[in-house]
């Protein structure tokens, strides 16, 4: 056992020069493997697309978008697109009113052609409740904001088409008697106008209105004024004879 170490010993000091030489030579490598593969690179509000099968809407969720954080190389981080990435989360077997609780994965991510790996999601995991998927007819109501001139007062407001057709989770849609407009400002306007608007839904598309759009026709007319006079305070005259 001696010879056979001292005979290893003397092989590594004839050698020592060329052990060391590959030493060195392992460590650049390992710092040029580590700048082209060590580029991490946070990426916010990743948008959450939650794909359930046919017949089922998303009742509530946790959250629409994820923070995610991309390990690669110089290329790959420079080339990653942020304003493609899709986080897109397939559930198979729903149950009606069940809180679900799925963690993020990285074979969730879509649209990324570079060789950047997702390291971590920020938060890890997303909740979720499906129910039934459910239609009704709804009708439009305006929503506005501001306040007309002085003077002016709105006549009428017609939604054309005045009743819609809204999709989505039975328990939401069930308790829902109409549905409103995005917000149309009134301020600086002087005249009867029309203007075409979106329908206020949900964000995360919980529910879905066929058409999106609807036109709203505004009748304003001028405020009438009244004034009343006390006669008691008006002094008549007699004629003189």
């Amino acid at each position: 056992m001696s010879d056979k170490f001292s005979k290893f010993r003397s092989a590594v000091w004839r050698d020592k020069w060329l052990l060391l030489l590959c030493l060195i030579l392992s460590f650049f490598a390992w710092q040029a493997i580590q700048r082209n593969i060590g580029f991490e690179l946070p990426v916010s509000n990743i948008e959450v697309e939650i794909e359930v099968p046919d017949g089922w809407a998303i009742l509530d969720r946790s959250l629409d978008t994820v923070d995610a954080r991309f390990l690669g190389s110089r290329e790959d981080i420079r080339d990653l697109n942020r304003e493609q990435l899709r986080v897109t989360i397939p559930v198979s077997d729903p149950e009606r009113g069940t809180r679900m609780v799925i963690p993020f994965e990285a074979k969730y991510l879509k649209n990324n052609p570079t060789g950047a790996r997702v390291v971590r999601f920020n938060p890890a995991e997303i909740e979720i409740r499906l129910d039934r998927e459910t239609e009704k007819l709804l009708p439009v109501k305006a929503a506005t904001s501001g306040t007309l001139p002085e003077g002016l007062d709105v006549e009428s407001m017609v939604c054309k088409p005045a009743i819609i057709l809204v999709r989505g989770a039975q328990q939401q849609i069930e308790n829902m008697d109409n549905i409103h407009t995005e917000p149309i400002d009134l301020k600086n306007r002087q005249a009867s106008f029309k203007e075409n608007v979106r329908i206020a839904l949900p964000q995360g598309g919980r529910l879905r209105a066929e058409p999106d759009r609807v036109s709203v026709e505004f009748t304003l007319e001028a405020r009438s004024s009244t004034t009343v006079l006390d006669l008691s305070l008006i002094h008549i005259s007699e004629p003189t004879r």
